[in-house]
């Protein structure tokens, strides 16, 4: 998932986070933030990159539009700490390249708050662990293999947590089959994915309970699927 930020700066915003080597290669080319050369960004970089940091940022250059700007990947354990350390890392770069005065404290001290806000601001943005998860299943290979987040990955366990889940649906556009996509890589979701058509009936209706209780009657068969996948696990 990649968001970008209108900026009344030189250079673009984007950030990314739940996104995978495919999304990025898609849609960017990657250039070194020092050098600001383009550099040979491959799904190993990718891998590495993920692995190693919680968030780092890429002088990048949409293939489409042709802007220039910084890509901030958000990985986990972001805070504002976290956010505040990627945009000063951009706001020293913009100060290299269009050689900001050294006595522009106030502007300066502006960009590094803009930057820090709105990465913070998308990281921040409506998104659960279940959500996550589906995200995750149809965009990471072999996602369940693969620990990405401190919270590891889950289900929907009321009707706050189907709402981002719901939420993502209508933003991916996402089919039954792409949910039974979900189900192949996370059996537990099968439950929920055969009750999918009632819980979106009675979200949408504002029955909210209505929505807890399906989920509820499908906590057993959760369970069982659970534990099938951590005997298959050992």
């Amino acid at each position: 998932m990649i968001k970008e930020f209108e900026t009344m700066f030189p250079r673009c915003l984007w950030v990314a986070k739940d996104t995978n080597y495919k999304e990025i290669n898609d849609r960017f080319k990657l250039y070194s933030t020092s050098t600001e050369t383009e550099i040979d960004y491959n799904e190993k970089t990718f891998k590495k990159d993920s692995s190693d940091c919680d968030a780092y940022v890429y002088l990048a250059q949409d293939k489409t539009s042709n802007k220039f700007g910084y890509l901030v990947f958000l990985i986990e354990n972001i805070d504002v700490g976290v956010c505040a350390h990627e945009a000063t890392h951009i706001c020293k770069r913009m100060e290299d390249h269009f050689e900001l005065e050294r006595d522009a404290n106030e502007y300066r001290a502006y960009m590094a708050e803009w930057y820090t806000k709105k990465i913070y601001e998308f990281w921040n943005e409506k998104v659960g662990v279940s959500s996550r998860t589906m995200w995750n299943a149809l965009m990471v290979p072999n996602a369940k293999n693969v620990k990405r987040y401190v919270f590891g990955y889950d289900v929907a366990y009321d009707a706050d947590d189907f709402s981002r889940c719901y939420d993502l649906c209508k933003f991916g556009e996402l089919t039954l089959n792409d949910l039974r996509k979900i189900e192949q890589e996370f059996p537990y979701w099968k439950p929920l994915i055969d009750e999918w058509h009632n819980l979106v009936s009675a979200y949408k209706s504002g029955n909210y309970r209505r929505v807890n209780d399906i989920i509820d009657s499908k906590r057993d068969e959760i369970i069982e699927e659970l534990k099938k996948q951590s005997n298959e696990n050992h």
